[in-house]
């Protein structure tokens, strides 16, 4: 149990701890955000519960603890995923920073993934701590999730600040390389720049943003872009090109990131997300100690339920689906932070956020051109194939709408297409199940009236059957077919009572007299 955080035996001053040199920040704990989100950042824990209520952020956007309360950050975005860290990178030692106004007593806990939490250490805290958590080698599955706990005993207390550190020094340095493909969504664009301009901390670690404009064209007139792109200054490069679909979008701008020198990684980051622009930070950060070639995929939350992981990374089954990770984990629950401790591999991530090293791509060359939808799971199998593991870091992780209120319309013909290609190129492709699967899909919207999405199958199953010259082609006259096609199958509604007979109602039964 981590609530209530009085020493077991005295209030005696133990030994000062040995500080150390910090070479680098790892991750720095957030506090200021909005009410919703909270549970993700910080959370009350036991006390007096008249105290525990009344947490709050002062003006300065620092957390006053009142006496009694305990705050715990034990949370997705301010624990350390230290099982992560010491599985992909060269990190050796960890230290804690803070600085904290008033008396309070500080806990430092580690949970594995096998359960159960383990206090490694307790201290009173006023003023600047530096506590070094240097553990020097081991397995990495001693490693697990840190975090800590601060409690204000006889007066309020306020942490100004918090930081993960360590003395190490990073392995290479990393100029990210932030992709953006944009189709007539102006205002979520300048959105997500807003952000990362206005956060001072990611200045030395991108290098570049690349925005390709396949929309409305002249984005940079746009009174909301502008503000934003003044405040990127130089950094920020807009490429305005035809609409090629998102495949084309974060192709043109890998292309662009190839021929940059200042960039060593890329990140690519769909427009209308919303951004926590520390997630970039950290990303940057984990790549500098990367171990070897690897891919770090940011974790898919719910929108419209802010608190839920809607997906982190996905696998894909025999059958051409694909399964999502931790689909559906309610991250306000300390034991859900256990199961994402798991180092399950995967296939792949969206491209929601998604970076890796620019080397990659001359490796292995560029995604494929497939307009839309599947891009993303190819180049994932790809290098799932190739042996580059795909990191889906806790911690690291966008807002963005979710896919259940996109089901339906055109999008069924790529989905079909690609997942066909995907499956020719990296599984044992046979063409007898592939048939029965094809047959089964199609079986499933004619015998439920969906004429249009039924043609949309037999489109995608007959240019599939074509081979690759599909792609060679050029996407947008068939991208408007597309909208021909529905023409042709309206939807036709039709009354109830003629293939539903109405169900009569039987007398209400009736009981013995008691």
């Amino acid at each position: 149990m981590t609530s209530g955080l009085k020493p077991a035996v005295s209030q005696t001053r133990p030994p000062p701890q040995p500080s150390f040199q910090v070479g680098m920040v790892l991750q720095t704990v957030l506090l200021d955000r909005p009410a919703v989100l909270r549970p993700l950042y910080w959370r009350s824990l036991g006390g007096r519960p008249a105290a525990a209520n009344r947490l709050r952020l002062n003006d300065a956007g620092e957390l006053v603890i009142p006496a009694g309360a305990t705050a715990s950050f034990n949370t997705y975005f301010n624990a350390f995923f230290e099982y992560q860290w010491r599985l992909y990178t060269s990190l050796v030692t960890v230290g804690l920073r803070l600085q904290v106004d008033g008396d309070a007593w500080l806990r430092v806990w580690r949970r594995t993934p096998h359960g159960g939490s383990t206090l490694l250490h307790e201290q009173p805290a006023s003023g600047a701590v530096n506590l070094p958590l240097a553990l020097g080698a081991q397995h990495f599955r001693q490693g697990g999730l840190l975090w800590f706990d601060l409690a204000a005993q006889g007066r309020p207390v306020t942490l100004a600040y918090a930081q993960w550190v360590t003395s190490d020094s990073p392995a290479a340095e990393v100029g990210l390389g932030v992709v953006i493909c944009t189709f007539n969504r102006e205002a979520e664009l300048s959105a997500v720049l807003a952000r990362m301009a206005g956060h001072a901390a990611l200045r030395p670690v991108i290098s570049r943003v690349i925005v390709v404009n396949q929309g409305r064209p002249d984005l940079a007139s746009h009174p909301e872009f502008a503000e934003a792109a003044c405040r990127l200054g130089p950094r920020l490069r807009v490429v305005e090109q035809g609409n090629l679909g998102g495949a084309g979008g974060f192709g043109r701008g890998l292309v662009e990131a190839v021929d940059d020198p200042a960039i060593s990684h890329v990140c690519l980051l769909d427009d209308d997300v919303v951004l926590e622009p520390d997630s970039l930070l950290r990303m940057g950060t984990f790549f500098s100690f990367a171990r070897g070639e690897l891919a770090v995929g940011g974790h898919m939350l719910d929108a419209v339920q802010p608190t839920t992981l809607y997906e982190a990374g996905a696998v894909v089954l025999e059958n051409g689906g694909f399964k999502p990770l931790n689909a559906g984990l309610d991250l306000r629950t300390a034991d859900a932070l256990e199961q994402l401790l798991d180092s399950t591999a995967m296939h792949y991530n969206g491209w929601w956020m998604f970076g890796f090293p620019k080397r990659l791509i001359e490796a292995l060359g560029m995604p494929l051109p497939c307009f839309i939808r599947g891009d993303d799971i190819e180049f994932g199998m790809r290098l799932h194939n190739r042996g580059v593991f795909t990191v889906p870091l806790p911690g690291i992780g966008i807002w963005h709408k979710p896919f259940y209120l996109k089901i339906g319309g055109w999008q069924l013909y790529y989905e079909t297409r690609n997942a066909l290609i995907c499956a020719a190129l990296h599984s044992d492709f046979a063409p007898p199940r592939i048939a029965v699967l094809m047959l089964k899909q199609l079986l499933i919207r004619l015998l439920t009236f969906r004429y249009y999405n039924a043609a949309l199958v037999v489109l995608a199953l007959d240019h599939f059957m074509q081979g690759p010259s599909i792609l060679d082609r050029d996407p947008r006259p068939l991208h408007a077919a597309l909208s021909d096609i529905r023409d042709r199958y309206p939807q036709v509604w039709t009354r109830r009572e003629t293939v539903l007979p109405a169900a009569s109602v039987g007398p209400s039964p009736r009981s013995m007299a008691g």
